[in-house]
């Protein structure tokens, strides 16, 4: 298991998760008028993570807060740029959180630091179904994207509604609203019911991608084929979610991913309490905030013995 003196460990960060007021302390800005932390809904998330993560007494709470720490982390610095509510002065402090974090998940699943990204995607990362993994090669994998068009794709969060990437932005640089337009089941999606909005992607970083659906879309092309969080539709106006669906038939993620995806669009600073959160066994249709209160928390996980990819292998509960 790693140590602290384990040449490994990433430097710049704090050797031990600190507790949450010396967190906040360490992370406040300005004088005593200095920004409100509540006008940062990521920050804010992010607070909340600390308290939970340093509360947690089973390894299998303890990895899912430092597992969604260590992404709420990673969502506010690759934003902080292009929203004007995170407040640049912070990024030192969130990146040494984000480094500590790190060190932490790597001494909790007992692997070397090196070795962490590949356990985040045996943990997280959800693979292509047969389906998928055929079609695709029927398809001559035509349409996957390289790094540098997939970016194209991206999606830009800036004070919680989505944008379309734009290269260097920053928080006063013009930035369109994503939108979406509904299609049906006779384009070709095979779905047994009406899919709307945007395909979507969630990489294992918590990056979000979107691709307009036709019959040659699929999920995969957009990260080539590569494990995601989630993948499904969205229904975009003007930039605010306003629904979600992981209806994805070459990856086919469960609530769990689910989940993971509206977690990590709360740390990019999304309202995420009216989304509309569509099933996609029985597309039964909830709110983001009703579907996080049954799913998306430790003790929901552990009551339903749902435990999944968070604590397979390790989890002692």
């Amino acid at each position: 298991m790693p140590t602290l003196h384990d040449p490994s460990l990433l430097t710049h960060a704090y050797t031990e998760l600190p507790t949450l007021s010396k967190w906040k302390k360490d992370s406040y800005v300005g004088d005593y008028l200095g920004p409100a932390r509540s006008k940062d809904p990521a920050l804010v998330r992010i607070d909340q993570l600390v308290g939970e993560a340093n509360d947690a007494e089973e390894w299998g709470e303890k990895a899912f807060a430092l597992g969604e720490l260590f992404f709420a982390t990673m969502g506010w610095l690759n934003h902080y740029k292009v929203d004007d509510r995170m407040d640049p002065r912070r990024r030192p402090w969130i990146l040494k959180l984000n480094l500590c974090v790190g060190n932490e998940l790597a001494a909790l699943y007992e692997v070397r630091l090196i070795e962490l990204a590949g356990t985040l995607r045996e943990f997280y990362g959800i693979e292509m179904t047969d389906h998928g993994l055929w079609t695709d090669f029927l398809d001559d994998y035509k349409g996957y994207m390289d790094l540098k068009r997939r970016q194209n794709y991206r999606v830009l969060f800036r004070r919680g509604l989505a944008y379309r990437f734009v290269e260097d932005a920053t928080a006063t640089t013009p930035l369109i609203p994503l939108s979406s337009d509904g299609f049906s089941d006779d384009e070709g999606t095979g779905f047994g019911h009406v899919r709307e909005g945007v395909l979507f992607v969630m990489s294992l970083a918590g990056e979000v991608y979107w691709l307009k659906p036709s019959k040659a879309s699929y999920h995969s092309n957009l990260l080539s084929g590569g494990p995601v969080l989630c993948a499904g539709t969205m229904v975009v106006e003007g930039g605010r979610i306003k629904q979600i669906a992981n209806d994805s038939g070459h990856y086919k993620p469960i609530d769990e991913a689910m989940v993971k995806a509206l977690l990590r669009l709360q740390s990019f600073g999304v309202d995420v309490s009216q989304i509309k959160v569509v099933g996609v066994v029985d597309y039964t249709v909830t709110t983001g905030a009703k579907f996080l209160a049954a799913h998306g928390n430790w003790e929901s996980i552990r009551k339903s013995g749902s435990v999944g990819a968070i604590s397979r292998n390790y989890a002692k509960v």
